[in-house]
């Protein structure tokens, strides 16, 4: 598999993704409801969605041809459940290691937080909280659009469990 380049690829005269302001987002979520909601949550902050999956089949080909900023995946992927959540999320780290990847999850799964960061997540959300999946995705943009996100690995202490 060929690896994101750290600089996403711009039209002549156009800025890179890490000149732009706004978070440029992959959603994967396999819920129809929860996925129109964080959308519609995530433009309204400003952020650009360039994809919304319901399943991550083509996950990895989306990485690839819109270069998010930012990756939000519920770990509950059917039909696998959690594990085909957590192995996508440790694929996504592979195919684009400089994108934060955060987890979404139900609250009665937050114990996968530690198996998340170990697969590559930076965060582990509630995803019943659409506020705070939009302020992290936020906060992620601007870390690793400012050079301040460790690298996968260096911040276990951030793997942080719903609210």
């Amino acid at each position: 598999m060929a690896a994101v380049p750290t600089e996403r690829a711009a039209p002549d005269g156009a800025r890179s993704w890490r000149d732009q302001d706004e978070p440029r987002v992959l959603l994967i979520d396999p819920d129809q409801v929860t996925r129109a909601a964080l959308v519609a949550a995530l433009v309204h902050a400003g952020a650009e969605v360039v994809a919304a999956l319901r399943t991550g089949m083509t996950a990895v080909y989306a990485v690839r041809q819109h270069g998010p900023t930012v990756i939000v995946i519920d770990l509950d992927l059917r039909p696998a459940g959690a594990w085909g959540g957590l192995t996508l999320v440790a694929s996504l780290a592979k195919e684009a290691p400089t994108v934060p990847i955060l987890a979404a999850v139900r609250p009665e799964l937050q114990e996968l937080s530690a198996r998340a960061h170990r697969a590559g997540a930076r965060r582990l959300l509630s995803k019943l909280d659409v506020d705070a999946v939009v302020a992290a995705v936020h906060d992620e943009h601007a870390a690793a659009r400012s050079g301040r996100l460790p690298a996968r690995g260096a911040d276990a202490g951030d793997a942080r469990r719903p609210g």
